[in-house]
């Protein structure tokens, strides 16, 4: 066997090899959690919330106005809350925002509507 021809044997074998990594579709399976933890639930549905206003509000300010902005957001859900406008000095807002909230879990979850001072610093 010449040099030549042992050297076209080698290529063809490289080659076969790197083209079967090159195949597709080619997959890797890997366990995102370990299989002691519970499993995360999936969504079933959405709870859609219209924050219309509020009324009468407690002044929260010794030396200013109430800058009222409500943050929504449903129990046992690490996505950070939602959050309406902030209504600039006024103890009666109106916000009629919309807001759409994934429910994972109907019978345990609740939604949690705390309306807070908006401050700059």
């Amino acid at each position: 066997m010449c040099l030549f021809t042992f050297f076209v044997c080698q290529q063809k074998t490289i080659r076969r090899q790197v083209a079967s990594l090159y195949l597709c579709p080619q997959t890797l399976e890997m366990p995102i959690l370990d299989a002691l933890v519970a499993p995360i639930k999936k969504p079933v549905g959405l709870l859609h919330v219209k924050v219309v206003r509020a009324r009468k509000l407690l002044k929260m300010d010794i030396l200013g106005a109430f800058d009222p902005y409500v943050k929504l957001s449903l129990s046992g859900e690490r996505l950070p809350a939602k959050k309406t406008s902030i209504k600039m000095k006024t103890l009666d807002p109106e916000w009629n925002e919309d807001f759409k909230l994934i429910v994972k879990d109907p019978k345990s979850q609740v939604l949690r509507l705390h309306v807070y001072d908006w401050e700059k610093v």
